[in-house]
Protein backbone atom coordinates (compact mmCIF):
# COMPACT_ATOMS: atom_id res chain seq x y z
CA UNK A 1 0.00 0.00 0.00
CA UNK A 2 3.12 2.49 0.95
CA UNK A 3 5.29 1.81 -2.04
CA UNK A 4 2.10 2.47 -4.78
CA UNK A 5 1.23 5.60 -3.06
CA UNK A 6 5.07 6.87 -2.73
CA UNK A 7 6.40 5.61 -5.82
CA UNK A 8 3.86 6.59 -7.95
CA UNK A 9 5.30 9.02 -11.19
CA UNK A 10 8.92 8.66 -9.82
CA UNK A 11 9.92 5.31 -11.81
CA UNK A 12 10.14 5.78 -15.17
CA UNK A 13 11.81 2.60 -16.11
CA UNK A 14 10.62 -0.79 -15.84
CA UNK A 15 9.53 -3.78 -17.76
CA UNK A 16 6.35 -1.97 -19.27
CA UNK A 17 7.48 0.78 -20.24
CA UNK A 18 10.73 -0.53 -22.25
CA UNK A 19 8.50 -2.78 -23.74
CA UNK A 20 5.94 0.29 -25.25
CA UNK A 21 8.59 1.58 -26.55
CA UNK A 22 9.64 -1.59 -28.70
CA UNK A 23 6.48 -1.43 -30.21
CA UNK A 24 4.48 -3.37 -27.59
CA UNK A 25 0.65 -2.68 -26.29
CA UNK A 26 0.77 -2.91 -22.54
CA UNK A 27 -2.30 -4.01 -20.11
CA UNK A 28 -3.30 -5.17 -17.01
CA UNK A 29 -6.15 -7.38 -15.70
CA UNK A 30 -7.07 -6.93 -12.03
CA UNK A 31 -9.54 -8.49 -9.45
CA UNK A 32 -9.38 -4.83 -7.76
CA UNK A 33 -10.70 -1.73 -8.55
CA UNK A 34 -8.35 0.61 -10.11
CA UNK A 35 -8.31 2.94 -7.17
CA UNK A 36 -7.47 0.06 -4.37
CA UNK A 37 -4.51 0.80 -2.15
CA UNK A 38 -3.47 3.39 -5.58
CA UNK A 39 -2.87 0.25 -7.78
CA UNK A 40 -4.67 1.48 -10.46
CA UNK A 41 -2.69 5.27 -10.60
CA UNK A 42 0.63 3.01 -9.89
CA UNK A 43 0.78 0.53 -12.46
CA UNK A 44 -0.32 3.09 -15.43
CA UNK A 45 2.32 5.43 -14.31
CA UNK A 46 4.70 2.73 -14.59
CA UNK A 47 3.65 2.81 -18.70
CA UNK A 48 0.87 0.06 -18.44
CA UNK A 49 -1.81 1.47 -21.21
CA UNK A 50 -5.28 -0.76 -21.17
CA UNK A 51 -6.39 -1.34 -17.29
CA UNK A 52 -8.79 -3.49 -17.08
CA UNK A 53 -10.46 -4.02 -13.25
CA UNK A 54 -13.21 -5.95 -11.75
CA UNK A 55 -15.64 -3.41 -12.50
CA UNK A 56 -14.78 -3.99 -16.42
CA UNK A 57 -14.34 -7.81 -16.18
CA UNK A 58 -17.79 -8.27 -14.47
CA UNK A 59 -16.25 -10.07 -11.37
CA UNK A 60 -18.88 -11.04 -9.13
CA UNK A 61 -16.26 -11.02 -6.60
CA UNK A 62 -12.62 -10.87 -6.16
CA UNK A 63 -11.97 -14.25 -4.96
CA UNK A 64 -13.33 -16.27 -8.42
CA UNK A 65 -10.89 -18.78 -9.46
CA UNK A 66 -7.81 -17.94 -11.71
CA UNK A 67 -9.33 -19.34 -14.41
CA UNK A 68 -11.94 -16.74 -14.25
CA UNK A 69 -9.30 -14.48 -15.28
CA UNK A 70 -6.82 -16.32 -17.42
CA UNK A 71 -10.29 -16.89 -19.06
CA UNK A 72 -10.52 -13.10 -19.74
CA UNK A 73 -6.85 -12.59 -20.45
CA UNK A 74 -7.08 -15.22 -23.21
CA UNK A 75 -10.41 -13.35 -24.52
CA UNK A 76 -8.76 -10.28 -24.41
CA UNK A 77 -5.57 -11.37 -26.53
CA UNK A 78 -7.64 -12.99 -28.82
CA UNK A 79 -9.61 -9.32 -29.76
CA UNK A 80 -6.25 -8.05 -29.92
CA UNK A 81 -5.10 -10.47 -32.27
CA UNK A 82 -8.16 -9.40 -34.34
CA UNK A 83 -7.66 -5.89 -34.53
CA UNK A 84 -3.92 -4.84 -33.31
CA UNK A 85 -0.55 -5.67 -35.04
CA UNK A 86 1.16 -4.96 -31.92
CA UNK A 87 3.17 -7.27 -29.96
CA UNK A 88 1.21 -7.68 -26.29
CA UNK A 89 2.27 -7.55 -22.86
CA UNK A 90 -0.83 -8.50 -20.62
CA UNK A 91 -0.17 -8.24 -17.09
CA UNK A 92 -2.53 -10.61 -15.07
CA UNK A 93 -3.13 -10.28 -11.08
CA UNK A 94 -5.45 -13.12 -9.67
CA UNK A 95 -6.69 -13.68 -6.17
CA UNK A 96 -8.04 -17.21 -5.41
CA UNK A 97 -5.12 -17.92 -2.94
CA UNK A 98 -5.06 -15.03 -1.16
CA UNK A 99 -6.69 -15.02 2.13
CA UNK A 100 -9.01 -15.31 3.91
CA UNK A 101 -9.12 -19.16 4.57
CA UNK A 102 -11.68 -19.72 6.97
CA UNK A 103 -14.52 -20.60 4.05
CA UNK A 104 -14.01 -23.32 1.23
CA UNK A 105 -13.35 -21.78 -2.07
CA UNK A 106 -15.10 -23.18 -4.72
CA UNK A 107 -16.48 -26.26 -2.53
CA UNK A 108 -17.89 -28.50 -5.74
CA UNK A 109 -13.95 -28.62 -6.86
CA UNK A 110 -12.08 -31.23 -5.30
CA UNK A 111 -8.05 -30.89 -5.05
CA UNK A 112 -5.39 -34.10 -5.57
CA UNK A 113 -4.56 -35.11 -2.55
CA UNK A 114 -6.92 -33.56 0.30
CA UNK A 115 -7.12 -33.33 3.19
CA UNK A 116 -3.49 -32.82 3.58
CA UNK A 117 -3.49 -33.68 7.33
CA UNK A 118 -2.90 -29.98 8.44
CA UNK A 119 -5.55 -27.32 10.42
CA UNK A 120 -8.22 -26.66 8.78
CA UNK A 121 -7.13 -23.08 7.08
CA UNK A 122 -3.73 -24.16 6.35
CA UNK A 123 -5.43 -27.28 4.23
CA UNK A 124 -7.55 -24.47 2.70
CA UNK A 125 -4.16 -22.28 1.55
CA UNK A 126 -2.74 -26.01 0.02
CA UNK A 127 -6.01 -26.44 -2.17
CA UNK A 128 -6.10 -22.92 -3.48
CA UNK A 129 -2.37 -23.43 -4.68
CA UNK A 130 -3.44 -26.73 -6.34
CA UNK A 131 -5.94 -25.14 -8.18
CA UNK A 132 -4.21 -22.52 -9.25
CA UNK A 133 -1.42 -24.43 -10.56
CA UNK A 134 -4.25 -26.70 -12.46
CA UNK A 135 -5.34 -23.19 -13.60
CA UNK A 136 -2.52 -21.85 -14.85
CA UNK A 137 -1.17 -25.11 -17.13
CA UNK A 138 -4.20 -25.22 -18.65
CA UNK A 139 -3.73 -21.94 -19.58
CA UNK A 140 -0.49 -22.17 -20.68
CA UNK A 141 -1.71 -24.87 -22.71
CA UNK A 142 -4.31 -22.64 -24.39
CA UNK A 143 -1.55 -20.30 -25.21
CA UNK A 144 0.64 -23.35 -27.27
CA UNK A 145 -2.66 -24.23 -29.20
CA UNK A 146 -2.49 -20.69 -30.33
CA UNK A 147 0.76 -21.37 -32.49
CA UNK A 148 1.81 -18.16 -31.69
CA UNK A 149 5.37 -17.08 -29.37
CA UNK A 150 5.20 -16.13 -26.06
CA UNK A 151 6.46 -16.20 -23.05
CA UNK A 152 4.48 -16.63 -19.71
CA UNK A 153 6.01 -15.69 -16.56
CA UNK A 154 4.26 -16.69 -12.93
CA UNK A 155 5.34 -15.26 -9.79
CA UNK A 156 4.35 -14.93 -6.11
CA UNK A 157 3.19 -12.32 -4.08
CA UNK A 158 3.83 -12.13 0.15
CA UNK A 159 3.27 -15.30 2.19
CA UNK A 160 0.12 -16.42 3.95
CA UNK A 161 0.00 -15.60 7.37
CA UNK A 162 0.23 -18.81 8.97
CA UNK A 163 4.09 -19.03 7.31
CA UNK A 164 5.00 -16.32 9.88
CA UNK A 165 3.30 -18.58 12.34
CA UNK A 166 5.92 -21.02 11.61
CA UNK A 167 8.68 -18.84 11.80
CA UNK A 168 7.66 -18.07 14.97
CA UNK A 169 7.14 -21.14 16.27
CA UNK A 170 11.10 -22.01 15.31
CA UNK A 171 12.15 -19.26 17.48
CA UNK A 172 12.49 -16.92 15.39
CA UNK A 173 10.17 -14.02 15.92
CA UNK A 174 12.08 -11.01 14.30
CA UNK A 175 12.00 -12.36 10.59
CA UNK A 176 10.32 -9.13 9.37
CA UNK A 177 13.52 -7.39 10.35
CA UNK A 178 16.06 -9.62 8.13
CA UNK A 179 15.73 -8.69 4.37
CA UNK A 180 17.26 -12.45 3.90
CA UNK A 181 14.44 -14.05 5.74
CA UNK A 182 12.83 -16.45 3.71
CA UNK A 183 9.64 -14.76 4.95
CA UNK A 184 10.53 -12.46 1.54
CA UNK A 185 10.83 -14.96 -0.42
CA UNK A 186 8.54 -16.19 -3.04
CA UNK A 187 8.94 -18.32 -6.60
CA UNK A 188 9.27 -17.31 -10.23
CA UNK A 189 8.88 -19.80 -13.33
CA UNK A 190 9.42 -18.42 -16.78
CA UNK A 191 7.70 -20.63 -19.52
CA UNK A 192 8.78 -20.19 -23.72
CA UNK A 193 5.63 -21.27 -25.29
CA UNK A 194 6.47 -21.99 -29.24
CA UNK A 195 9.90 -20.42 -29.35
CA UNK A 196 13.38 -21.05 -27.36
CA UNK A 197 14.79 -18.99 -25.46
CA UNK A 198 17.53 -16.61 -26.27
CA UNK A 199 19.09 -16.80 -22.70
CA UNK A 200 18.52 -19.80 -19.61
CA UNK A 201 17.55 -18.02 -16.55
CA UNK A 202 20.42 -17.21 -14.25
CA UNK A 203 21.33 -19.94 -11.55
CA UNK A 204 21.32 -18.46 -8.54
CA UNK A 205 20.15 -19.21 -5.18
CA UNK A 206 17.76 -16.22 -5.30
CA UNK A 207 16.82 -13.42 -7.79
CA UNK A 208 15.64 -10.09 -6.34
CA UNK A 209 12.98 -9.14 -7.69
CA UNK A 210 14.86 -5.74 -9.13
CA UNK A 211 16.05 -7.94 -11.82
CA UNK A 212 12.69 -9.89 -12.58
CA UNK A 213 12.29 -7.15 -15.26
CA UNK A 214 15.98 -7.53 -17.02
CA UNK A 215 15.62 -11.25 -16.74
CA UNK A 216 12.81 -11.62 -18.74
CA UNK A 217 13.53 -9.21 -21.72
CA UNK A 218 17.02 -11.09 -22.02
CA UNK A 219 15.55 -14.79 -21.77
CA UNK A 220 12.91 -13.25 -24.62
CA UNK A 221 15.81 -11.83 -26.73
CA UNK A 222 14.65 -8.74 -27.44
CA UNK A 223 16.93 -5.52 -26.96
CA UNK A 224 18.28 -4.62 -24.24
CA UNK A 225 18.52 -0.54 -23.02
CA UNK A 226 21.68 0.73 -20.95
CA UNK A 227 19.72 0.43 -17.93
CA UNK A 228 18.59 -3.50 -18.02
CA UNK A 229 22.33 -4.01 -19.36
CA UNK A 230 23.46 -2.02 -16.56
CA UNK A 231 20.89 -4.46 -13.82
CA UNK A 232 21.90 -7.50 -15.59
CA UNK A 233 26.12 -6.84 -15.11
CA UNK A 234 24.92 -5.80 -11.75
CA UNK A 235 23.15 -9.16 -11.25
CA UNK A 236 26.17 -11.39 -11.91
CA UNK A 237 28.06 -9.00 -9.80
CA UNK A 238 25.90 -9.72 -6.92
CA UNK A 239 24.69 -13.21 -7.76
CA UNK A 240 21.03 -12.29 -7.50
CA UNK A 241 20.90 -10.35 -4.77
CA UNK A 242 20.14 -6.50 -4.36
CA UNK A 243 19.19 -4.68 -1.72
CA UNK A 244 21.51 -7.41 -0.15
CA UNK A 245 24.06 -7.53 -2.35
CA UNK A 246 27.80 -7.73 -0.93
CA UNK A 247 29.14 -4.89 -3.14
CA UNK A 248 26.22 -1.91 -1.74
CA UNK A 249 28.55 0.75 -3.83
CA UNK A 250 27.58 -1.05 -7.04
CA UNK A 251 23.90 -0.85 -6.16
CA UNK A 252 24.31 2.92 -4.92
CA UNK A 253 26.28 3.62 -8.33
CA UNK A 254 23.07 2.15 -10.17
CA UNK A 255 20.41 3.87 -8.84
CA UNK A 256 22.75 6.90 -9.00
CA UNK A 257 22.93 6.70 -12.73
CA UNK A 258 19.42 5.94 -13.26
CA UNK A 259 18.56 9.10 -10.66
CA UNK A 260 21.06 11.41 -12.91
CA UNK A 261 19.17 10.27 -15.84
CA UNK A 262 15.72 11.19 -14.56
CA UNK A 263 14.53 7.51 -14.38
CA UNK A 264 14.16 7.65 -10.98
CA UNK A 265 12.59 10.54 -8.93
CA UNK A 266 13.75 11.49 -5.52
CA UNK A 267 10.78 10.69 -2.99
CA UNK A 268 12.21 14.28 -1.34
CA UNK A 269 11.22 16.08 -4.34
CA UNK A 270 7.74 16.52 -5.97
CA UNK A 271 7.16 14.41 -8.97
CA UNK A 272 6.84 15.53 -12.06
CA UNK A 273 3.49 16.00 -13.44
CA UNK A 274 2.11 13.05 -15.55
CA UNK A 275 -1.38 12.34 -17.35
CA UNK A 276 -2.50 9.87 -14.32
CA UNK A 277 -1.75 12.88 -12.10
CA UNK A 278 -3.90 15.75 -13.47
CA UNK A 279 -6.36 12.78 -14.89
CA UNK A 280 -6.92 12.23 -10.70
CA UNK A 281 -7.07 15.81 -10.08
CA UNK A 282 -10.30 17.92 -9.68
Amino acid sequence: PYATMLLRDRLHHGLPAALEKCGYRTAVISPQSYNFVNEGPMLTSLGFRDYIDRSTLNAPTKHEADAFYFGKALDFYQRHLEDDRRPLFLFVITMAAHSPYDFRFKPERHARGEPFGNDAQTDEYLRRLTFAQEDYAAFVEHLRRLNRPALAVQFGDHHPLMTRASFEAAGQPQQMSDWRSRLFETFYAVTPVNFTPAAPLPKVAVLDFAYLGATLIDVAGLPLDAVFEDKLALRALCEGAFHTCADRSAVDRHLARMSAAGLLVDPGRPPATSQTAQRDQP
